[in-house]
Parts: structure tokens; sequence; C-alpha cells
């Protein structure tokens, strides 16, 4: 690998001690050595802080907001305060597999063209799985840009836990609009497709 980035992976939590261990720990567990996580509380009033608080890892970062936020803008802020140049946001019922962050930093790495936004598959532990979504990436790279941007129009088929993003572009987008309290990711994702590539592993 040429370089290693560090990368911010961003963990949002309300209540979300059920899986929280699980997400931090495949975090934890990633091939990719050059991470740090912002764990940022948003009220919680369930075991969360305890749990993120029980890895001793001075990668992970922990910080408590008193009052609950909408969404969107405790995203925001736990951004401001990643130092990494990617940032990858994981909510507490999700997790990475081992290789998530290495191979998406490879990518990069290996690409002729500056990436600023990458987003993979994803696997649904407690829902009827579906190929829905398959349909929207078929032939991913026989489609021009401006097929993707149609189809994205159509659905929102990046799933949320699969994007990893420069933070450049995330600030120059001024992050997620926090006036919309349902899909902020997928606003994002329509206006950062608006203004680069994005690339699917």
């Amino acid at each position: 690998m040429k370089r290693e980035p560090l990368v911010s992976v961003i963990i949002n939590c309300l209540n979300g001690e059920e899986f929280l261990r699980e997400a931090i720990s495949s975090v934890i567990q990633q091939s990719y050595a050059n991470w740090e996580i912002i764990f940022w509380d948003n009220g919680s009033f369930d075991r969360s802080v305890e749990i993120a608080s029980s890895y001793y890892d001075p990668r992970i970062r922990i910080y408590q907001n008193e009052v609950t936020i909408p969404l969107g803008k405790a995203r925001n802020c736990a951004a401001e305060l990643a130092k990494g140049e990617y940032i990858q946001f994981l909510d507490v019922d999700d997790f990475l597999k081992e290789n998530n962050l290495y191979e998406k930093i490879k990518l990069i790495n290996n690409s002729n063209t500056i990436i600023n936004f990458i987003f993979s598959s994803v696997f649904y532990f407690y829902q009827a799985t579906s190929s829905f979504r398959q349909q929207y990436i078929a032939n991913w790279t026989k489609c021009t840009h401006q097929q993707k941007l149609e189809r994205l129009l159509e659905f929102d088929y990046i799933p949320f836990a699969s994007a990893l993003m420069s933070k450049e572009i995330f600030q120059r987008l001024g992050g997620f609009n926090d006036k919309y309290m349902h899909s902020p990711d997928y606003d994002l994702f329509l206006r950062i497709m608006c203004v680069t590539e994005i690339e699917y592993i």
C-alpha cells in the first residue's frame, strides 16, 4: 500500500447498547490500523457511554452531548472533530468486515484519479435479504457518471454504513443538511455525486 491516510470512523449513538460492542470491535479488528473512532453520544440514558469507555484504546475519542439533537446535526458535530483525511460513518447496529477499510484505501491508492467517495455492498442480518439494490449498481463500470446519478435519483442505492468519503468533500458541501429529519444521508450523497465521481467496490 502506497500510503496509509488516517480514517475517522464516526459512531453516532443514542441508546445503542444492544449492538454497540460489535460495532466498536469491528473497527478495532480492522486489518487497516490507521484509524480513529469519534464516538458521539447524543444524550443516551442506557449503558452506551459505559460500553464505549470500556475500550482502553487511545484511538477512541468519546464525546457526550447533554441533550439529544437531530441526527444530521449530531453527525456534523462529530465530523468536525475528525482528524482523518477520510470519514467512515458507522451506525451502532452495523459493523465492518475486517478488510473493509484496507480495500477502500487500496482502491484510492491504486487509482489514477482522486477518489472522494466509495461505497460497497452490505449484508442485512435482521431483515429479508433483497437484491433490489443490485439492479441499480448492475454494470457499474460500464455506466456513465450521468447514468449513475440518474439511478441515484430514482432510488438511494448507497448503503449508509458502506460509505467512505474524503473529509474535504464533506466539508466543502457543508455536511448533512440538519433541516432534514429523514434521510439526510441521501441528500448528501446526491450533492456529492453532482460534483465528483463515486466508486463502488
